[in-house]
């Protein structure tokens, strides 16, 4: 490949900060630019990226065309969308069962402190039992230690209110 080397030749004093100068710069740049694809080993470069190329499409296979990009980009988006939806479903099936397994849980709480309060409530009835008969029994003493000194005293009573009657009135001890 031959080599393409523009220049430029003008007179510093004339174009020297003038916007045909700064003008003039602009087209040189771009006429580098262009000369580039034309410059000393550019057939090198377009070979490197040619080998580069094939080497890409022998690894991923050829580019397809863009409609099928189109398509691919829908495919993830709905394969996207479908991930997304069994997460929430996974999400909410174990949100649900998080909740029976809590309401089994305080279930069984429940069932385990009643039968608590049951057995509780039962030891304290027995005891309440046990302390009534007690009382009972004790009731039933004192009772029947009243009866014995009131049938004692009944018997003087009865002695004295008949002395008193046989006698017209005067006591006696």
């Amino acid at each position: 490949m031959a080599c393409v080397h523009v220049y430029v030749v003008s007179s510093p004093v004339t174009f020297f900060f003038s916007p045909f100068f700064f003008f003039l710069l602009s087209c040189v740049s771009a006429a580098r630019t262009v000369a580039a694809g034309l410059h000393c080993g550019a057939g090198r470069r377009a070979a490197s990226t040619r080998n580069r190329q094939e080497k890409e499409e022998a690894r991923w296979g050829k580019m397809p065309p863009k409609q099928d990009n189109v398509q691919r980009l829908l495919a993830a988006e709905q394969k996207r969308n479908k991930i997304i939806a069994d997460a929430k479903a996974r999400r909410q099936a174990k949100v649900k069962q998080a909740k029976i397994d809590a309401e089994q849980e305080v279930a069984a709480f429940r069932r385990e402190k009643e039968q608590e309060y049951e057995q509780y409530r039962a030891q304290q009835l027995s005891g309440a039992d046990a302390e009534n008969l007690e009382l009972a029994r004790g009731t039933e003493l004192q009772l029947q230690e009243l009866r014995t000194l009131t049938a004692k005293r009944m018997n003087y009573v009865e002695d004295m209110m008949a002395a008193l009657i046989l006698q017209g009135g005067e006591l006696k001890e």
